[in-house]
């Protein structure tokens, strides 16, 4: 698991917490650049690494223990929450547990929405939740509809989970929702330069409109994720 820190730990919180999941055969290293940004907008970002699905794992990854990790998430959040754990042991006070949010990439997309509704896995304490490229739950006892504010992103070229994957999501969330289409994108588009912009400034835009409930944020996520010629959002 890899924390970040708003300005290297330096700044005062108490602050949100962001928990990303990664997806099949990746690593957290593939998004440092990404969680940086993000935690340098005001956020603990925590990144764990989960034990069957990362890039490496012995034995080669195993695409259906996605279903055990919504519950790898909220032991995360279990530890990371804790007056004793990772963060509150070292930096008192710079977490705040009424502020919880998770996101994630294709299966780690599936796992965040799973936290948010599911009857296997829903956990209380996320109040928003990020899918990228990702689908609703297909593991047993893990679909239902979204409970909280959602936000969607998906590339129309991708070939691995079809956009129409995250629209049924969006069609069904009984809370706030968004969805933004990336023109051409593929399943996998962080090393596309503006793809790439447009994800780090929507989800930190999503994130401080749902979070820390700032006056106007609507205008500025939907500005964010309006590009001519390369992103639109519902």
């Amino acid at each position: 698991m890899r924390i970040y820190f708003p300005d290297g730990g330096s700044a005062e919180g108490p602050f949100p917490v962001f928990v990303w999941a990664h997806g099949l055969d990746a690593t957290v290293d593939y998004f440092d650049s990404m969680l940086r940004d993000w935690a340098a907008r005001g956020y603990v970002v925590v990144a764990p690494s989960f034990p069957l699905t990362h890039l490496g794992a012995p034995g080669g990854t195993v695409y259906d223990d996605v279903a055990n990790q919504p519950a790898d998430v909220s032991f995360v959040l279990d530890q990371v929450l804790a007056p004793d754990g990772p963060v509150g042991s070292h930096h008192p006070g710079l977490v705040d547990a009424d502020l919880v949010a998770v996101g994630g990439h294709s299966l780690g997309g599936v796992t965040a929405l799973a936290l948010t509704g599911s009857p296997c896995c829903a956990d209380e304490r996320v109040r928003a939740v990020v899918s990228i490229d990702g689908e609703a739950p297909t593991f047993v006892r893990g679909a239902g509809p979204v409970a909280r504010p959602v936000l969607l992103i998906h590339g129309d070229a991708d070939t691995t989970f079809s956009p129409d994957r995250s629209r049924a999501v969006f069609e069904t969330a009984t809370g706030p929702r968004y969805l933004v289409v990336l023109r051409g994108a593929p399943h996998t588009p962080f090393r596309l330069e503006r793809p790439a912009a447009v994800i780090t400034a929507t989800v930190v835009d999503f994130l401080d409109l749902e979070l820390k409930r700032r006056p106007g944020w609507e205008e500025r996520l939907r500005s964010s994720a309006t590009v001519d010629g390369l992103s639109t959002i519902e």
